[in-house]
């Protein structure tokens, strides 16, 4: 590309500044069609993106909703049962003060002393 120009009488050489100015012109075109190129992809870009955080936060609802039904599920369950758990661990309560006041250790010692006299006796009538 000329960027000197020959002069001539009355100004210039006129074809090679019409070339020159076509050239740029060239030139020019091609930078605006890079820069709608470029506009253009930002712009799907940003459409892009847009359409990726809605889904997601319509997906992030789904998931929060459903982990709140889920925890008021079972919540609701922990309200059923808990009437059922109560009289178990009353009835739990009831029978161990029951069974610890008859079983101290003392009368625990005796009865496995009266097992082994059992168990003893038992073993002779086998040898018999």
């Amino acid at each position: 590309m000329v960027e000197k120009f020959n002069i001539i009488k009355n100004g210039y050489d006129q074809s090679e500044v019409t070339a020159y100015i076509d050239e740029l012109e060239n030139r020019l075109n091609a930078y605006k069609e890079k820069d709608n190129a470029i506009k253009n992809f930002i712009i799907s870009a940003q459409i892009a993106s847009s359409n990726i955080i809605k889904n997601a936060l319509i997906e992030a609802d789904k998931i929060k909703n459903g982990a709140i039904a889920g925890f008021d599920e079972v919540a609701s369950e922990i309200e059923r049962k808990r009437p059922i758990l109560k009289q178990f661990k009353e009835d739990c309560e009831t029978l161990h003060r029951k069974y610890v006041t008859e079983f101290n250790s003392a009368s625990i010692k005796e009865l496995f002393a009266k097992i082994n006299n059992l168990e003893e006796y038992a073993n002779r009538l086998n040898e018999s």
